[in-house]
């Protein structure tokens, strides 16, 4: 199940007055990099928090002042939905552990 505009408000309500078409778009840019098999029952907050991240970056972002002023030293630390999907992507990719 893919994450939708309705769900994906909810849970980031800083992005409600994001125009719908615009957070559809993003949610939909983000669902092309979420690898479902890999990511299991987390792809839905691995698609949302790729898109948050994205929108923080996009023109509406910027101008509601939605990115860090310093990034932190991660792929997608520019934002603080950045830091949180890298750390998803090291919890879906870091393989089989044995306890």
């Amino acid at each position: 199940m893919a994450a939708n505009y309705a769900s994906f408000v909810a849970q980031f309500p800083e992005f409600e007055g994001a125009p719908n078409t615009l957070v559809d778009a993003t949610l939909a840019a983000a669902e092309l990099e979420i690898d479902r098999e890999v990511w299991g029952a987390k792809g839905d907050q691995g698609q949302m928090y790729l898109a948050a991240h994205k929108l923080s970056l996009s023109h509406w972002g910027q101008v509601s002042e939605l990115v860090q002023k310093k990034p932190k030293d991660t792929p997608h630390g520019e934002t603080t939905y950045g830091v949180h999907y890298d750390s998803l992507v090291d919890q879906v990719a870091s393989g089989f552990r044995v306890a």
